[in-house]
């Protein structure tokens, strides 16, 4: 098969991914730490968004464009983004094309087409890109910045020098890196180590360039935050703790786990990929500088001692997928003389691809249907009890239609954010669950929205004369119980 050929199955199998990927979350219905950042920060204003960081839940810039993206889009409160959430989710999908455009870009500059291709279709079928890249959120910002830094670092690599473009890039790619998420500094720092050390003494003119450009847009960001420093250097989330622990090293175990998700076929590839290329090579270097990028962030919290949540990582994900298709076209260009070896061995990491994509989906949701039954709602980079049957809207609808209008729903272990938005937006009165006495002795029939239902039944049960029974037999998030005095 011929890399024309090649290219266009690729391309065609990523415009299939992409799709499953919006139909799958385009319209998600908005969760606790979406509702959050829009009640609190968009939807307050711009002065809001930028001088108000009493969590670091405030994704500044990215919040920034959320405020202009609802005024252009005619979005006046949020009831409307609670009935239609893809109005928002528009604005992140731009940025994950534009995002899925520069890996395309960066692996056709590093390769071929064909490799850039390659590198489209491991960023779709690394489950955590789709799991983010459409939140409300500023991760997908990132992980489009994070391309906009490896181009500049890249093109200062392969010239060992810097010109206007590239300066530009490395300035406003870290500027907007860490005026997003101040944790940004670790993917910034790791990749100008990696710089310095690849350029190396012969070349300190064009370190010192980079370093300035990239300090520049440090430190614009850093002027930005000056207002609410305090608040941003002295939230709980990034205290140092006691340093080599192995906390830190499951850190990068779980992420390398989820990022490869059963793609570990992939692993000779990439193993005959970085030792088919030389020393000294671009090619090699562009490796080691994605290595590095990857690999430091992870050093400075084994070094510093702090356990950021693994989400905090998705920045990482396009420099993964590049990481994997500059190697495994490396690997592939060594037999692409010894006839059609080359289209079969890409063909077949294709199949590993979309395979461990399609099985990690079902994964998926297996894992969350045990989780949820045995109490416990995950969230990480793969498993995210939100992203499972959290149907906030359906499930309370049904609950007007069931119960009637005026019947009231008492909070049973919830999101303090995005339940309680939701009754309130449809009407529905709600009482919090310290509440169940008082009613149960007051009332014959009581409804329950919960988190974990089977152990809340569990627990009611030794409630004399009431029997319990759910709202409907299909399990979602949230779950109603209906209590019936018999």
């Amino acid at each position: 098969m011929s890399n024309k050929s090649l290219l266009r199955l690729f391309l065609s199998v990523s415009l299939l991914l992409f799709a499953d990927m919006v139909w799958t979350h385009g319209n998600d219905a908005l969760w606790n730490d979406e509702i959050y950042t829009l009640r609190n920060f968009v939807f307050k204003g711009l002065p809001g968004v930028l001088w108000d960081y009493h969590v670091p839940n405030n994704h500044i810039l990215s919040n920034v464009f959320h405020w202009l993206w609802i005024h252009l889009t005619g979005v006046t409160d949020l009831g409307q983004l609670l009935d239609e959430a893809w109005r928002i989710r528009i604005w992140p999908g731009l940025l994950a094309i534009a995002t899925i455009y520069m890996v395309y870009d960066l692996g056709r500059r590093a390769i071929h087409s064909l490799g850039g291709a390659i590198a489209v279709v491991v960023l779709l079928t690394t489950l955590a890109f789709g799991n983010f890249a459409l939140q409300v959120r500023g991760y997908s910002l990132s992980m489009l910045l994070i391309t906009g830094l490896v181009y500049g670092a890249f093109r200062v690599l392969s010239a060992r020098a810097t010109d206007r473009v590239s300066i530009a890039a490395l300035a406003l790619s870290v500027f907007g890196l860490l005026y997003t998420i101040p944790s940004n500094l670790y993917v910034i720092a790791a990749a100008g180590i990696m710089l310095a050390v690849l350029l190396g003494k012969s070349n300190k003119k064009t370190v010192l360039i980079a370093f300035a450009a990239m300090g520049g847009g440090a430190l614009a960001a850093v002027a930005l935050y000056l207002p609410m420093l305090d608040q941003v250097t002295g939230n709980e989330y990034i205290a140092a703790g006691r340093s080599f622990r192995k906390e830190h090293l499951d850190l990068l175990k779980t992420t390398l786990e989820h990022f490869l998700n059963w793609r570990f076929l992939l692993l000779p590839l990439l193993v005959f990929g970085w030792r088919s290329t030389r020393k000294g090579d671009l090619l090699r270097q562009q490796l080691a500088l994605l290595a590095g990028i990857f690999l430091v962030p992870f050093a400075f919290s084994l070094v510093r001692g702090d356990t950021p949540p693994l989400r905090t990582y998705t920045v990482l994900i396009p420099v993964f997928a590049l990481f994997i298709a500059l190697t495994w076209s490396a690997a592939v260009r060594r037999w692409e003389s010894r006839g059609n070896w080359a289209g079969w061995v890409h063909i077949g990491g294709l199949l590993v691809c979309v395979v461990s994509y399609w099985y990690g989906k079902q994964e998926i949701v297996s894992h969350l249907e045990t989780t949820m039954s045995t109490f416990r709602y995950d969230q990480d980079l793969n498993y995210n009890y939100y992203q499972y049957r959290y149907a906030p809207n359906e499930e309370f609808d049904l609950f007007k239609q069931r119960a009637g209008a005026q019947a009231t729903l008492i909070l049973q272990r919830s999101e303090d954010h995005d339940l309680p938005v939701y009754l309130a937006h449809k009407g529905i009165a709600f009482l919090p669950a310290d509440s169940i006495e008082v009613m149960m002795n007051k009332e014959k029939t009581l409804y329950f929205s919960t988190r974990f239902p089977q152990d809340f039944i569990k627990k009611m049960e030794n409630m004399p004369g009431w029997k319990f029974d759910f709202l409907q037999p299909e399990p979602r998030y949230p779950r109603i119980v209906i209590g019936r005095r018999e």
